[in-house]
C-alpha cells in the first residue's frame, strides 16, 4: 500500500511539473544566439541565374534527350573448382606412446 501511495505521488508529481514547464503552453519558444543584422552589400547578380527552371527536365520526352547508353557494372567473378583432395601421407616416426595408468591409491592402514 505505502509502495502505490508513493507511486502515486511520483505521477502526480511529474504531471505537475509538465504542466507547470518553463514556459506556458502558448509562449513562443526562446530565441537562441543573436539576431541577424541587415545585409552590407547586395547580393551579387551571378549569386542565382537567371532562369531557375533551366536545365530541369520533368517528362522523357521534351526536346532534349541526350540520355547516355546505360552502362552496367560487370558480373561478379565465377567462382574457381575446388582444388584437388590432397594425396594421403603415410605417418612418420614412432608417433605417440600410449599413456600410462594412473598409480592406485593407498590407503594408510
Amino acid at each position: 500500500i505505502v509502495s502505490a501511495v508513493v507511486l502515486l505521488l511520483l505521477i502526480v508529481a511529474v504531471i505537475f511539473f509538465y504542466r507547470s514547464g518553463m514556459r506556458a503552453s502558448t509562449d513562443a519558444p526562446p530565441a537562441v544566439g543573436q539576431p541577424v543584422g541587415e545585409m552590407k552589400t547586395p547580393a551579387p547578380i551571378d549569386a542565382q541565374p537567371i532562369d531557375p527552371a533551366a536545365g530541369v527536365r520533368v517528362y522523357r520526352d521534351e526536346t532534349e534527350t541526350t540520355d547516355a547508353p546505360v552502362t552496367f557494372t560487370p558480373p561478379p567473378e565465377t567462382p574457381q573448382p575446388r582444388p584437388a583432395a590432397p594425396a594421403p601421407v603415410a605417418p612418420t616416426g614412432q608417433g605417440l606412446t600410449p599413456a600410462r595408468p594412473a598409480p592406485a591409491p593407498t590407503t594408510p592402514a
